[in-house]
């Protein structure tokens, strides 16, 4: 995470982002998902919680 911020990457592709993250931390990383798309970023995020994609703005869910 630290990398993809430090260069400011447009495109974040993240697998799991908010395992073994308390409850501040996913808060924090919800609020850099955040300001990264509201200035125009993408990130394409894989997560097996719906909880943790709440601040996306579309979703594609797989179902085996």
């Amino acid at each position: 995470m630290a990398r993809v911020i430090a260069v400011r990457a447009p495109l974040w592709l993240l697998d799991e982002p908010y395992a073994n993250l308390d409850v501040k931390g996913m808060r924090l990383l919800s609020g850099l998902f955040e300001e990264h798309i509201a200035a125009g970023g993408l990130a394409l995020v894989v997560a097996h919680h719906a909880l943790e994609l709440s601040c996306t703005t579309r979703r594609l869910e797989l179902a085996a």
